[in-house]
């Protein structure tokens, strides 16, 4: 009877291993609580119930610094959504008149919380990826290192719906 039951589960292996295997392959996001958003030219912000956050106020060129705290190891990859909103010139994503963004440099810092949390160390950035970026503005360029204005991640003419973006990190980060 045992070796019915173990000739069964060789039988069954490649199967298994194959739905094991789906499982593990699939990436876990983890959605933060900003603890802090501030910008270069006065924007205000409300960090949601859902963790997402509301930009009014001033809009221009310049800085949205949002940090975080995490106890997350092995961390690979960051995903950046843009909602869209009601209340956003056109429903958005962006706050531009007819509803665009233009990302032009997405940047990460990090620092361990237990030792110098002041001491931040820029992390490399590559392989990013988004569910649609507008011509000539392609996600990649958002971490190219060049910050000109006419440069970056823009969505035109696919407004009015979410956006998200993905970047990997060059080293898992956390611990």
């Amino acid at each position: 009877k045992q070796e019915s039951l173990i000739k069964g589960y060789l039988t069954k292996m490649p199967q298994n291993l194959a739905k094991w295997e789906a499982k593990r392959s699939q990436t876990v996001w983890v959605p933060l609580r900003p603890t802090k958003v501030t910008s270069t030219f006065g924007t205000k912000f409300d960090i949601m119930k859902d963790n997402s956050v509301f930009a009014s106020g001033n809009n221009g060129k310049g800085s949205y610094n949002v940090e975080l705290t995490t106890k997350q190891i092995g961390i690979t990859a960051i995903r950046l959504e843009l909602l869209k909103d009601k209340r956003l010139p056109k429903n958005g994503p962006g706050r531009f008149p007819d509803g665009n963004f233009v990302l032009n440099e997405f940047i990460l810092k990090a620092a361990a919380v237990a030792k110098k949390p002041k001491k931040k160390m820029k992390v490399q950035l590559k392989n990013a990826k988004a569910d649609f970026s507008q011509a000539n503005f392609q996600v990649r360029k958002a971490i190219d290192g060049n910050i000109r204005p006419i440069n970056g991640w823009a969505s035109a003419p696919r407004l009015g719906e979410n956006r998200t973006a993905t970047f990997e990190l060059a080293k898992p980060l956390g611990g």
